[in-house]
């Protein structure tokens, strides 16, 4: 029986303190889960369908239908205006509505998701220099450490008598990137490089900058240090030596980063080639990172000519101008970047974070639905296929008005690999892909842009909501699960959104599709008299009746009788293409929220969020009094004697009272007991260390 005060209120000794654990904001994306078997819907190439003749036993016909849009809608021309077709007319153009049931059609047709054509094939890189506790990036960093062979060196300032030390990468060598005309191959010239400290006269000029480099004459000391730096590429008297400087950029830290003097380039140094993984990987990286990557200075924009490799224009015969970079060999790999501390390749490229059926659809010609019905080119064996489905440009019923909205499309790319992966697991270790991405619905945002995202600001030319788009889609030859499984990539179930264009983060392009019509056509009448006479040549279908067929279909000869919408792939894409969440349950983290993320705050799963009306919040967890959690360290008051707590996966902050002997630094990981008595007063609660 429960205790009573003395106001005859009832009391507990096992109090409840807060049941309100930290929410966890999801991203404006999610995935849909892959399947792990696919479904080849023919058994080789020569059992596909014709195109130069009219079977029988196939439909061939057009699907009328009416797009409208329920958020504005964007669809770019590719500089600066909403896509219109020749006759100036605002259109949906056919490419972008087939790349959505070509997408729509790999899920709901339990087909393939293909390395390097469905996605970009390659491996991902990471950098982690300065030391964590947390779990994943502890495990990276002593990987990168290894890989790079980096090193603190302890010293002594004979000046000062103070201790300080610094890191070398011991395994990092410089040298020349070029490009080769004779056969498009990429190599690096090894060379020696020095370092150069800013704090030195003759570096003045350099104190300051972020990334750059500049010509230069130098000299050195009998000890091969640098002591004289020229800018110019004019000769300089007896002595002095030509070569290239590098600025790296500057360290987060107080201090900046070295100088880096490479001699000038020479030919007779015998190159190593890169392979095209090497080169690929770079790249990926590159594209990942443009919009984040440094200029000369806090607020130059990045100069891509200083991170993006140099390569050979169309018809040149002459090498590429020599590129200094910084390189590490790790096996059969060689990472190269414009930092001595560089970026350096994951273990595993994403391809092998898929199922095995879908890397073997990579590997040898399948059959599956988005391939028979919508076309493919393969290499081995050579042979290609064209679509049976034409999809031409949809057509705005009205002169709508198109306005401008400035918009930020930055996002996370597959590099965060806590949202991209099953339970968070890096690129190291044997992962497994979470699945298809795809946006959540919600209703359009437009956030205010500032200074420093100006640089990387995009412009949405939008079609205001409940603008309309009507086109025709034919198609040629298909049997009548295909043409069922086209109609349902189409509508999909009732109360669905088909989410077009750009914007889809913030919400714009959420579109209803309504078929209103299926017509077949009749050969015998369509090329007889009285077809000049009016008479029809076409008759109606039944839009219901043929995805019923496909459903059939797909249920006896894959998935063992089971309905299509009770698999997992299937039964989340269907949701997340009809709940219309909270602005603010699916937006991006800020940087803070990011940098502050534990390891365990993994993106929810659709499934999780489909089960949980809440979507996005964690499992309550009440806190109880004498509960022992852990937390880390925010700050360390010294003069008070005090240190403040976050307890992890609580919105909460607790102040502990350190005793004589004890003490803490911040980020450290601690245990605690939560205080009996104690009151959530302003969120904060009163600890207790357990050591």
């Amino acid at each position: 029986m429960a205790k009573k005060n003395k106001k005859g209120k009832e009391t507990s000794s096992n109090k409840v303190l807060l049941a309100h654990p930290m929410r966890y904001f999801n991203n404006p994306y999610n995935f849909v889960p892959l399947e792990e078997t696919v479904y080849a819907r023919y058994p080789d190439a020569e059992s596909l369908p014709c195109h130069d003749s009219t079977q029988d036993n196939l439909l061939c016909g057009e699907i009328r239908c009416t797009i409208t849009a329920e958020t504005p809608l964007s669809v770019s021309d590719g500089k600066e205006g909403f896509f219109r077709n020749a006759k100036g007319d605002y259109v949906i153009p056919g490419s972008t509505l087939k790349g959505l049931v070509r997408s729509n059609m790999q899920i709901l047709g339990f087909g393939a998701l293909r390395p390097g054509e469905d996605f970009n094939d390659s491996r991902m890189m990471y950098r982690v220099v300065a030391s964590s506790t947390d779990g994943v990036k502890k495990e990276l960093q002593r990987a990168y450490q290894g890989t790079l062979g980096i090193k603190s060196i302890q010293k002594t300032n004979p000046v000062t008598n103070k201790r300080f030390s610094y890191s070398v990468a011991e395994n990092v060598r410089a040298g020349y990137l070029v490009q080769r005309a004779v056969d498009q191959k990429y190599v690096i010239y090894p060379m020696t490089y020095y370092k150069v400290n800013r704090a030195l006269d003759c570096a003045s000029r350099w104190k300051n900058r972020y990334t750059q480099v500049e010509e230069v004459w130098y000299q050195l000391s009998q000890k091969g240090t640098v002591t004289q730096l020229v800018v110019g590429n004019q000769p300089q008297p007896e002595g002095t030596l030509s070569g290239l400087l590098v600025c790296t950029g500057r360290a987060v830290g107080k201090l900046p980063n070295h100088l880096y003097l490479l001699p000038a380039f020479d030919a007779a140094v015998k190159p190593f080639e890169l392979s095209n993984e090497d080169i690929k990987t770079y790249l990926t990286d590159y594209e990942l990172r443009k919009n984040t990557l440094k200029g000369t200075d806090r607020n130059a924009q990045m100069d891509a000519s200083h991170w993006k490799p140099p390569h050979l224009e169309k018809g040149s015969n002459q090498d590429t101008k020599p590129w200094p970079v910084f390189y590490a060999v790790s096996g059969k790999n060689h990472y190269f970047g414009r930092s001595p501390f560089l970026r350096v390749g994951y273990h595993h490229s994403l391809r092998e974070g898929l199922p095995l059926a879908h890397q073997l659809a990579g590997d040898s010609l399948m059959l599956d639905y988005p391939y028979a019905m919508l076309g493919f080119t393969w290499s081995e064996p050579n042979v290609s296929y064209r679509s049976r489905v034409f999809f031409g440009d949809f057509v705005a019923d009205t002169k709508p008005l198109e306005q401008t909205i400035p918009v930020v499309l930055s996002n996370p790319k597959p590099s965060s690999f806590a949202d991209y992966t099953k339970d968070g697991k890096n690129y190291n270790q044997d992962f497994r892909i979470r699945g298809v991405k795809q946006y959540w619905l919600k209703q359009a945002q437009q956030l205010e842009v500032s200074l420093q995202q100006s640089k990387v600001k995009d412009e949405l030319k939008v079609m205001s909501e409940q603008t309309h788009f009507s086109g025709v889609i034919r198609f040629h030859n298909l049997h009548d699960d295909e043409l069922g499984l086209l109609l349902w990539s189409l509508r999909l179930n009732k109360g669905c959104y088909q989410g077009i264009g750009k914007g889809k983060p913030l919400g714009y392009g959420r579109s209803t599709v309504v078929i209103d019509s299926v017509e077949q056509y009749l050969p015998a009448k369509l090329y007889s008299a009285d077809c000049l006479n009016g008479a029809s040549y076409t008759k109606p279908l039944d839009a219901d009746a043929l995805i019923e067929t496909y459903q059939n279909h797909i249920a006896k000869h894959h998935l063992d009788g089971k309905a299509a919408e009770e698999q997992p792939s299937v039964r989340d894409f269907l949701f997340i293409r009809s709940v219309i969440r909270e602005a603010e349950q699916v937006r991006y983290l800020n940087l803070k929220e990011y940098q502050n993320r534990q390891e365990k705050e993994l993106l929810p799963t659709v499934e999780e969020q489909r089960k949980n009306p809440l979507g996005g919040q964690r499992e309550l967890k009440p806190l109880k009094e004498n509960r022992i959690i852990k937390g880390k360290v925010l700050k360390v008051f010294k003069r008070d004697h005090k240190a403040e707590i976050k307890l992890f996966d609580y919105d909460l902050i607790g102040t502990v009272f350190l005793h004589y002997g004890q003490w803490l630094e911040a980020k450290q990981v601690v245990s605690v007991r939560i205080l009996p008595g104690s009151i959530p007063e302003n969120n904060r609660l009163k600890l207790e260390l357990v050591w």
